[in-house]
């Protein structure tokens, strides 16, 4: 029963019932009053007086009601006054029965309306009900006139279909981790194996074994350092003065090895630009991009190209002629553990992370990430900021 009570339906109709109500007893208030002042009062007070008139002072145009009244000269006020106010009384008795069975009608058809107009909020609740992690890809949904309600469905529908997808990343997320952990920790139970089994092992086989097992424990650490930066980038300050032409200045010198080893030129243009944000994640957003474009080099005549341009808002470049991405992986390379043409890049070490991690970091900053490559002709990545 307090179930009910407190039901859209009865608070409506209540509410609406009350104020219906109050309407009709003022009004019903208001004619009782009007009716007294207006008629009954005047009445008495004027009867007698035509009672008691001379008949000498009677004026022609009120001859024939003095004749009338005069009929019979024992005719006693009180009686007229007593019909009167039986009259008033039965019109106050009708008045009042009146306002509550126009109250009840109101109320009642009150409730029906509202009623046939929360229906489909009653179904879409019902709906709702009943929807669990496996039955997201089938949104409930209403067809309805009422414009508020069916705004209310369409919303909904959108959210569930954001909430599924943020599900089925999060999945996609968690296997990809386990898949990533798990190889290494293969790698390093296979090596053990065999060695275990070689009961004539020497130095160099167990030196060899160790050099493994120390870079997938590498691999790992990285992974897990990634995975730590992924779920805690929300929790960085953002408040450091960050010039980029000194930034990437500082990420070139250190990666001077690496670029050397490989023999990549490269070129620097930037204009400077100070940000305010977080110096340390800016630094691994763009010492990702370096690092792929390092990793993914030409065989011949390697070059990395940073710049910048004014259109619309200041935008930093990273452009390569390396080994480029298919048209087909572009859409998806900046998913966490994905990895564009798996044969090849499973051969260069790395976690799949870093262009996330890097698409996080500058979204972070109110920045936005762009990508465009062509197979085997170069990659060019494009940084945003307003």
């Amino acid at each position: 029963m307090n179930k009910k009570m407190n039901s859209l339906k009865m608070k409506l109709t209540i509410g609406v019932g009350i104020t219906f109500l109050a309407m009709i007893v003022t009004l019903t208030t208001f004619s009782v009053i009007g009716m007294n002042q207006l008629f009954v009062v005047p009445v008495q007070r004027v009867v007698p007086a035509l009672l008691t008139v001379p008949v000498n002072s009677v004026t022609p145009e009120f001859q024939d009601l003095e004749d009338s009244i005069h009929m019979q000269d024992t005719i006693d006020a009180t009686v007229i006054n007593t019909a009167i106010n039986s009259a008033q009384v039965q019109f106050n008795i009708l008045a009042l029965i009146s306002m509550v069975l126009i109250g009840c009608l109101g109320t009642g058809l009150t409730y029906l309306f509202i009623k046939k107009t929360v229906k489909p909020l009653d179904s879409f609740s019902k709906e709702i009900a009943m929807i669990d992690e496996k039955g997201m890809n089938e949104p409930p949904h209403i067809e309805t006139s009422i414009t508020e309600i069916q705004q209310l469905s369409d919303s909904f529908d959108k959210m569930l279909e954001r909430l599924n997808q943020s599900f089925e990343n999060q999945k996609r997320f968690s296997t990809a981790a386990a898949h990533e952990l798990k190889t290494p920790l293969a790698i390093i139970k296979a090596n053990m194996d065999v060695l275990e089994m070689d009961s004539a092992a020497d130095i160099k086989e167990y030196q060899a074994t160790l050099d493994i097992t120390k870079r997938q424990v590498e691999r790992m650490r990285e992974l897990i350092d990634n995975l730590f930066l992924v779920s805690s980038s929300e929790s960085y300050e953002f408040n450091d003065k960050v010039s980029i032409v000194k930034l990437i200045e500082n990420l070139v010198s250190d990666m001077e090895f690496k670029l050397k080893e490989k023999d990549i030129r490269i070129s620097i243009d930037c204009e400077d630009k100070v940000i305010i944000g977080n110096e340390t994640m800016l630094s691994r957003a763009i010492a990702n991009l370096l690092d792929n474009s390092i990793k993914y080099c030409a065989h011949s005549q390697p070059m990395i190209k940073i710049y910048s341009e004014n259109n619309q808002g200041y935008q930093l470049i990273v452009e390569d002629n390396g080994i480029g991405i298919s048209e087909e992986d572009i859409p998806n390379i900046f998913e966490a553990f994905y990895r564009a043409d798996k044969s090849r890049s499973r051969k260069i070490a790395g976690s799949g992370l870093g262009l996330a991690i890097t698409k996080d970091i500058i979204e972070a900053h109110q920045g936005k990430i762009t990508i465009s490559s062509v197979l085997n002709e170069g990659t060019k990545i494009i940084i945003e900021f307003d």
